[in-house]
């Protein structure tokens, strides 16, 4: 009998009052208890999904847990998945943690950025992903999933018997000392016989705190007479990035890296080191799976390519602000305390709070109900600044509201009517690309609107430089910031980055200014990146300078190469490396994250060679020599050399005698050249590369 056929025979029993035979009752439960699959976690996840899974989501889900699994020699390095910022990196990795639980992982351990805010926001949203699991409401033949932040179990630990019966843990734990302190504690004292589990370790935006390199400066060199002569210098693990691989040496743990910014990742040395504190894990990414960009996503694609097409709908998003602007905002709050701002250095911010409140009043109208959306300016990280680009914000609302009942106000009525003129031209190629259907009101009538916003105070300005200000104002069903008036203005820095969500975005105004940009840094500033209305786009503006914007355009084209680099499968290919792009102003990442590294700059018309070898004795290597020769010879362009010998070959052929050469070659303390060992693997990446640009022809 099936389970439905004895359910269906225990209930009429029931129904007429008529004794149940007790085995049926048992063959009964232990159907219930069979798992209806041999995947029940993920197969569940699956069918609860908000969205279907396409199988190319499934294919990086199942393929990420594949290699996780797999044997090996370097099983315990990293994986890395990688995803554009906001295209679903967390909902792919929460399934990948569902998979690996059905082929026997028993504890996830998911590592965040060291926030407060991010935690909770995490929290919540496994409590929300995984509640088919919850022990009340879990599916027969589905385990239990139980879900904690560090916090819960600093004290009383987990409970053994929870970790019986094919039941699941999920621990969410900051990248903060004394956080990483607890989980330490938590499997080395209070709960031992966890460290008999199968643990994962999800380390969400794994280039941010987990490796970072700290510079220690011993004693003085000094020569016979105690004069210094060189300072004695070493390098350390930092504190966090210490504390997660006791964990990982702890727990032998499989450990899978999430980001979007992958730059100091590809960048960490090959192998395990030994510091001035030990042994260092290796942490550079054995192998990488790329999270497929879903068909809503809006991104880098849109807002620095398609943008520069004059008939596409995103050909307005950029609206240039004068670096004046910039600069009085990043210190006005100095300026302010000494004379008013002038109002002509502000115009771009002028502009930029008119059309935004123009386009809240459009999408408004356009849906016919509330419709709530947000603005975040992020110009400099200065909480005084903050303050005063609030007073600031505030001065212009009251100007813009005062234009509304009366007041003549042209610099208010020029960004008004140029911001609706400039809708209105997105609106129409959006409709002509076919991209909405939606109908432009007419000025007169978002006019109107916006009156009704000022006079029933649907205008918020919040700042958010803190965690507390961020935990305060995150959604506890969605984890996401709130939107409670109509039109939600956020001035913050660093803590509106990473992994925070704020939903429909109509503005982004960004100042940040360093004299070299940082490609990891700058790109999780652009929390206008997501699933995105295309109605909101056609409305949407991103407010900058143009030096910052060619600079934003650049990093696109960079981090596109690095994608496309493994789209194309090379992350297959012997000899060769993924490229971190760089440009003037422009490095990929912090230099604390990768100062142990050996990096080589490919710059135009530079000699890569190597140097310091010494060649084996011609006993020992004539052979091999003459194995050179040969395969050279035998090349098919050796015939069809030019006058100065120069003749094609193929990108295999010229890595299998560079490879043949290096066997030549003899490193070794004695000669003083160990460090030119890696020379020859430095020839062949950058051939590699430069073989990318030039249809695979090398000359010889």
């Amino acid at each position: 009998m099936t389970l439905k056929d004895i359910d269906k025979t225990i209930e009429t029993l029931e129904k007429f009052g008529l004794p149940i035979d007790p085995k049926l009752i048992a063959e009964r439960d232990a159907l219930r208890a069979k798992p209806t699959s041999e995947t029940p976690i993920y197969d569940t996840m699956k069918a609860h999904a908000s969205f279907p899974l396409t199988k190319e989501k499934c294919d990086c889900i199942e393929g990420t847990v594949s290699d996780l699994l797999a044997d090996g020699p370097n099983a315990t390095d990293p994986g890395l998945l990688l995803g554009r910022i906001q295209c679903g990196k967390t909902d792919t990795f929460e399934n990948i943690i569902g998979l690996a639980f059905d082929r026997g992982i028993d504890i996830a351990v998911i590592l965040t950025k060291g926030t407060n805010a991010l935690l909770d926001q995490t929290v919540k949203r496994l409590e929300k992903d995984f509640e088919p699991f919850d022990e009340e409401k879990h599916e027969p033949g589905v385990p239990v999933v139980r879900i904690y932040d560090i916090h819960e179990l600093k004290e009383e630990g987990i409970t053994k018997s929870y970790t019986t019966n094919g039941q699941k843990i999920i621990i969410a734990c900051m990248k903060q000392a004394t956080n990483m302190d607890y989980l330490l504690r938590l499997f080395r004292h209070k709960c031992p016989f966890l460290l008999d589990k199968k643990v994962l370790v999800v380390d969400d935006e794994a280039d941010f705190a987990s490796r970072n390199y700290l510079t220690v400066k011993n004693q003085a060199v000094t020569d016979e007479h105690g004069k210094p002569m060189a300072q004695d210098v070493e390098n350390k693990l930092a504190v966090i990035s210490r504390k997660i691989d006791e964990f990982r040496e702890l727990t032998k743990c499989l450990y899978l890296q999430v980001t979007a910014t992958p730059y100091a990742l590809f960048l960490q040395p090959d192998e395990e080191l030994y510091l001035k504190d030990g042994h260092v894990l290796s942490f550079k990414p054995r192998f990488t799976r790329l999270v497929p960009t879903h068909d809503k996503y809006i991104g880098g694609k849109q807002f620095f390519e398609e943008s520069q097409n004059d008939d596409s709908m995103y050909h307005e998003l950029f609206c240039a602000v004068t670096p004046k602007c910039i600069q009085v905002l990043g210190s006005g709050y100095q300026r302010y305390l000494t004379a008013p701002i002038s109002s002509e250095n502000i115009l771009g911010l002028t502009y930029s709070l008119a059309s935004y409140l123009m386009a809240t009043a459009i999408r408004n109208l356009q849906e016919g109900e509330e419709y709530y959306t947000s603005a975040l300016f992020h110009v400099d990280i200065s909480k005084d600044d903050h303050e005063y680009q609030k007073k600031l914000i505030k001065r212009l609302l009251g100007d813009i509201d005062a234009y509304l009942k009366g007041n003549n106000d042209q610099r208010v009525a020029t960004a008004l009517k140029m911001a609706y003129n400039s809708f209105t031209v997105s609106n129409q190629k959006g409709v002509a690309q076919g991209l909405i259907d939606t109908k432009m009101p007419s000025l007169e009538e978002v006019k109107e609107f916006l009156k009704g916003m000022f006079d029933e105070e649907h205008i918020h300005v919040k700042v958010v430089n803190s965690d507390t200000d961020v935990k305060n104002m995150l959604d506890k069903k969605h984890g996401e910031l709130k939107l409670h008036p109509l039109a939600n203005i956020y001035i913050g820095g660093n803590i509106l980055d990473r992994g925070i969500t704020i939903k429909n975005m109509l503005c982004f105004f960004y100042g940040r200014d360093p004299k070299t940009f940082q490609t990891d840094t700058v790109l999780q500033h652009a929390r206008f990146y997501g699933a995105r209305n295309l109605k909101d786009m056609a409305v949407t503006r991103l407010h900058t300078t143009t030096a910052i914007h060619k600079i934003l355009t650049r990093m696109h084209q960079l981090d596109e190469d690095l994608r496309r680099w493994f789209e194309e499968g090379k992350d297959k290919m012997e000899h060769s490396v993924p490229c971190i792009g760089y440009d003037k102003g422009i490095k990929p990442c912090a230099t604390s994250k990768i100062k142990v590294s050996h990096t080589v700059s490919l710059k135009p018309q530079q000699r890569i060679l190597p140097v310091g070898h010494q060649a084996g004795k011609p006993e020992k290597i004539g052979a091999l020599d003459k194995e050179i020769q040969k395969k050279i010879q035998s090349l098919p362009g050796f015939k069809h050399q030019d006058a100065d010998g120069i003749f094609e070959i193929s990108r295999e052929d010229a890595m299998e005698i560079l490879d043949m050469i290096q066997r030549t070659y003899v490193y070794s303390s004695k000669f003083n050249n160990l460090d030119a060992k890696n020379d020859i693997k430095e020839l062949q990446a950058a051939l590699a590369r430069c073989v990318d640009f030039s249809d695979g022809k090398i000359y010889a």
